[in-house]
């Protein structure tokens, strides 16, 4: 399994961060600034998990899965992917 690394430019509407993998991922994911929220497609900021300013989150997704993110306007989400 290769290891990719991006920086994903989120917006006020659900972002991408991973795409659908046929045996799962694991995430390590990192939010450059305050106010990011993580889940499924129809995240929202009211509904989603926050992410803490530059503190490493793991995420296990399985096979796939596909996590998503959001900001009130944007922000910059560091995705380290396996």
């Amino acid at each position: 399994m290769a290891v990719t690394a991006a920086q994903v430019a989120v917006t006020d509407e659900a972002t991408a961060l991973n795409t659908a993998s046929t045996s799962g991922a694991s995430l390590l994911v990192s939010a450059q600034s305050t106010g990011v929220f993580v889940g499924p497609s129809t995240v929202t900021t009211s509904n989603g998990l926050e992410l803490p300013n530059g503190t490493p989150v793991a995420i296990d997704l399985d096979t796939g899965d596909v996590l998503y993110a959001i900001h009130a306007t944007s922000a910059t989400v560091e995705v380290l992917s396996t």
